[in-house]
């Protein structure tokens, strides 16, 4: 995922917002967003996440008990391509039940085993992005508020497209589901000159192959999940949260 748009604790009834592009070469294939099961420390862990075909492993995703992982890929002009993938990484953290126990798994020297990223944790309750580079490893709060992860530091002010991001989300609506379209808007942004920055990415063979917006409620059932499965400059989103909630209700 290259860029992700977080609104944490600003709807007191969806404390959890994020919406994101995956850019991508187009030629590697991907399953949509569905419900599969991992591996957790004592019992198996549904979550609701697409899935990468090559590597095995996701881009975002959500799990049952509601702690939502996602991961930017940082650019810093080096890849190591015998690295672990980052896909697995957001994985690994997707199998545990709360922040606190994902901030106890990835040490700077379990980071060290991926290239660079941006990784981000939310629950109702608490947030955090850990950064890594190879020259620093952070973990830095997410506070009260609306973020933008991209391929550069999340700290850096200098990132257009994190200014230009968050400049058009500042006036937001009081009802949550009133948030959809501004960001459908401006996920599918493609920029012209200098600004606003390209979001929604058209390169020869790589680009935005999807989008997403999850609206995760403290009343699970009321969360919504919408996708896009291809560029969302073209593509029509569709409403995922029937699938969406079996995580959350397995019996329904």
């Amino acid at each position: 995922m290259c860029t992700a748009i977080v609104l944490h604790r600003v709807f007191p009834s969806h404390p959890v917002v994020v919406a994101g592009n995956r850019d991508e070469w187009l030629a590697r294939p991907a399953l949509a967003p569905h419900m599969w099961t991992l591996q957790g420390g004592n019992a198996p862990v549904r979550i609701f996440a697409g899935k990468d075909r090559k590597e095995g492993g996701t881009w975002f995703g959500v799990n049952q008990y509601g702690i939502v992982v996602g991961v930017t890929n940082r650019y810093t002009g080096t890849r190591d391509e015998d690295r672990a993938s980052r896909g697995q990484l957001v994985l690994n953290c997707l199998a545990q039940n709360s922040v606190q126990s994902v901030l106890a798994i990835l040490t700077q020297e379990e980071a060290a085993r991926y290239n660079p990223f941006n990784l981000f944790c939310l629950s109702d309750e608490e947030g955090v992005v850990v950064t890594h580079d190879d020259q620093r490893f952070q973990r830095l709060p997410l506070e009260e508020g609306i973020h933008v992860l991209t391929n550069r530091p999340p700290d850096d002010t200098q990132d257009p497209k994190r200014e230009w991001l968050r400049s058009r989300l500042h006036d937001l609506p009081s009802d949550p589901d009133g948030i959809v379209e501004p960001l459908s808007q401006v996920l599918a942004v493609h920029g012209e000159g200098d600004l606003p920055p390209p979001v929604c990415v058209h390169l020869p063979g790589y680009g935005t192959v999807s989008s997403f917006m999850l609206l995760l409620a403290s009343r699970k059932e009321q969360s919504r999940y919408l996708y896009a499965d291809g560029s969302p400059c073209r593509t029509e989103f569709e409403d995922l949260t029937p699938d969406l909630l079996r995580v959350f209700l397995p019996e329904s």
